[in-house]
Formats: structure tokens, C-alpha cells, sequence
């Protein structure tokens, strides 16, 4: 077992990590216009929230991505073989991400909102899960874990995360119940929250 990645398994953390805030900062620029005169329905100082606990957040990281040792008081002994589990987790969730984002389209938006032309999704991933972006998340969440085997690397990713879901994820249902009424209500009968449903 190593207590610290090695070099390579580093760079792989490194990149998938840039390409996931690379494949989000595309989709929402390129979603852009379709968000001019949305109605956001998350108060202001959420949002502020969001943005003063991310920022320290991205530093931190940052900074690991330049000295791992840093953060080496957190690191847990983690096998060879599950950091190799954790590249290809990592390369799994970037596809589904691009998945995520390219169905999502023109309704995407980092916050709660109602658009013009707002439909409802019940395709690509959406047809399996109501909420698969935030799936999605824990899955390169674990990614990120088992390459770095770091609790604090796993914590600035998860705590703020979880803490999102359990006040916004209820919140968005009740809009899109009062934005598509009984279509929504189909949809929801039909599929699971954040993983699929069987039988």
C-alpha cells in the first residue's frame, strides 16, 4: 500500500480534475444565451455562500496539485490496484459528465432556475435517474479518493456537496412539479432520485 500516490497516478488526478472544471465551464458558456432572463429561484446570499466556501476550496487544491505533501497528514494507505480503480472511475465519470451535460443542453445552469422555454428531460441519462449530474459528482468524488487517497481532498468534495443536495434537491422537484404538473409527476413515478429503479 502507498500512503502517497505516485507521480503518474498525481498527473491523472491533476488532468481529470482540470477536465471536469473544463467540461463545465464549456457547457456553461456555451448555454450562455439561453439563460438571459431566466428566473433564479435560490436567494442571493446562497449563492454567495457557495462562491466564498468554493473559492478556499479551489485553492487548496490547487496548491495539493503542486505539493501533494501539504495535505499528507490526511492521506490514507491506499493499494495500488484502487488507485488504477480510481483512474478509470475518474475517466467513467467524465464521460458520463459530458453525457449529463450534452442531454441537459439549454436547461443547464449552476443555479436553480426557471427559463424561457424550459422543458422537461426524460432522455439520455435522465430517463434512468431524475438527478444524474449530482450522481454523477460522488462517482468522481470516489474517483478522486481512491487516486489521491487523501480525507481532505475527499471532504472539500463531498461536505459542501451533500449539503447542496439535502437543501436544494427537494426544491428543485417542487419547481419542476410546478413548472410540468403531471408530466412530471410520470416522470418521477417512473425513475429514482439519484440512482436508478428496478422491478
Amino acid at each position: 500500500m502507498e500512503s502517497n500516490p505516485a507521480p503518474l497516478v498525481h498527473i491523472a488526478f491533476v488532468l481529470q480534475f482540470l477536465a471536469f472544471a473544463a467540461i463545465r465551464f464549456y457547457w456553461f458558456a456555451k448555454t450562455a444565451p439561453s439563460r438571459a432572463g431566466a428566473r433564479l429561484l435560490e436567494p442571493q446570499w446562497a449563492m454567495w455562500l457557495r462562491l466564498v466556501l468554493g473559492l478556499p476550496m479551489l485553492a487548496l487544491i490547487a496548491a495539493y496539485f503542486v505539493r501533494p505533501g501539504i495535505l499528507a497528514f490526511a492521506d490514507v494507505p491506499m493499494p495500488t490496484a484502487a488507485r488504477a480503480v480510481g483512474i478509470a472511475l475518474g475517466i467513467g465519470g467524465l464521460a458520463l459528465l459530458w453525457w449529463v451535460q450534452r442531454t441537459l443542453g439549454d436547461n443547464f445552469h449552476s443555479v436553480l432556475h426557471v427559463r424561457k422555454g424550459h422543458t422537461l428531460v426524460t432522455d439520455g441519462p435522465y430517463r434512468y435517474v431524475r438527478h444524474p449530474m449530482y450522481t454523477t459528482f460522488y462517482i468522481i468524488a470516489a474517483a478522486y479518493f481512491l487516486m489521491t487517497g487523501n480525507l481532505v481532498i475527499a471532504a472539500l468534495w463531498t461536505v459542501p456537496l451533500t449539503s447542496i443536495l439535502l437543501v436544494r434537491t427537494r426544491r428543485e422537484e417542487a419547481t419542476m412539479r410546478a413548472e410540468f404538473g403531471s408530466a412530471y409527476a410520470d416522470y418521477a413515478a417512473r425513475t429514482g432520485r439519484f440512482v436508478p429503479r428496478f422491478g
